[in-house]
């Protein structure tokens, strides 16, 4: 009647369509879920600015910021069935006469499901994981704000990107901070 391969063919094709369908099931079930958060607490404790050579571009005196900063939360209620993993990053957004919004990532970190700190992920005074400079000198006096961000890694279907809801807004120093032992080069103004 029918060859054997035919019937491993047909059996193939049954198995891709039931996978298919339970793929797109698990991604339909988290299609509408909210993954904002106002239960995660960001704070910082310290700003440090100073005026160094940037070495990674145009080799100019530019700004270089340091934040000191603390994060908890339970990010338990973010894993759902689709959730393989979550990416975390600390951004710090800022205005300046060059661009009209500046994003800075200070931070990140990825969460899996079997992490023991998922239930109480406790950041203290930890300073930041990247350099933090502006194209320029233009951090003193700014308004800034940090934003925790994560995106949500799923087993089957897009991923979503979301935030903390608490924010900490702050401004930079108005002044350089010394380094001790070292004089502050301040940079030319226009």
């Amino acid at each position: 009647m029918h060859s054997i391969s035919s019937r491993l063919n047909a059996l193939f094709a049954f198995f891709l369509s039931v996978m298919g369908a339970i793929a797109f099931g698990c991604f339909a079930s988290t299609f509408c879920k909210d993954y904002n958060s106002d239960v995660i607490a960001i704070s910082k404790t310290d700003i440090t600015l100073r005026s160094a050579l940037d070495f990674t571009a145009s080799r100019q005196q530019s700004d270089l910021a340091t934040i000191q900063f603390s994060i908890t939360g339970n990010f338990s209620q973010l894993f759902d069935w689709n959730t393989k993993q979550i990416f975390l990053f600390l951004v710090c957004e800022y205005t300046s006469s060059n661009n009209r919004l500046n994003q800075v990532v200070l931070w990140d970190r990825i969460l899996l499901r079997e992490d023991a700190d998922v239930q109480e992920l406790v950041v203290e005074n930890v300073y930041p994981k990247y350099y933090f400079f502006d194209d320029g000198s233009n951090l003193r006096g700014t308004d800034a704000k940090l934003i925790l961000r994560w995106n949500i890694i799923p087993n089957s279907g897009f991923m979503p990107f979301a935030k903390s809801l608490n924010e900490v807004q702050f401004q930079f120093p108005s002044e350089y901070n010394e380094m001790p032992g070292q004089h502050i080069r301040r940079p030319k103004t226009k």
